[in-house]
């Protein structure tokens, strides 16, 4: 038999009067109620955009070679994510970055360039 907190009564209903309290009271649905977020749409938008995670960037750059070229225009990339993009390749990353490079230098890429318009190395000396 319950008895209502401090009175020593039993309580009609059943419940202790502590339990009751002790117990969180909540206006929606409780955290592990919810559904969880949506996955992220890699998306061009999303691998250009400058408030975009570097952890996401990152997932791009290896998971998702066709958005690799969009990388290279995202202002957030460090020399480091563009260099695994450059080596890592993908469908328009070398004209990406040819692009980005000549926004940066436009005399100095037409040195590298021959009369093709693809880059070439230097020889080691």
């Amino acid at each position: 038999m319950h008895h209502d907190a401090g009175s020593g009564r039993p309580r009609r209903d059943g419940h202790d009067a502590r339990q009751i309290a002790d117990q969180p009271r909540s206006r929606g649905p409780s955290a592990s109620m919810r559904p969880p977020r949506p996955p992220i749409e890699l998306t061009p938008l999303l691998a250009c955009d400058g408030t975009t995670d570097m952890a996401i960037l990152w997932h791009i750059a290896r998971e998702a070679p066709e958005l690799r070229r969009w990388l290279i225009a995202n202002p957030r990339a460090d020399a480091t994510l563009l260099e695994y993009v450059a080596q890592a390749g993908g469908p328009g990353v070398t004209e990406g970055l040819e692009v980005l490079l000549t926004s940066i230098d436009p005399a100095g890429t037409d040195a590298a360039h021959g009369a093709t318009g693809k880059v070439h190395a230097e020889a080691p000396r």
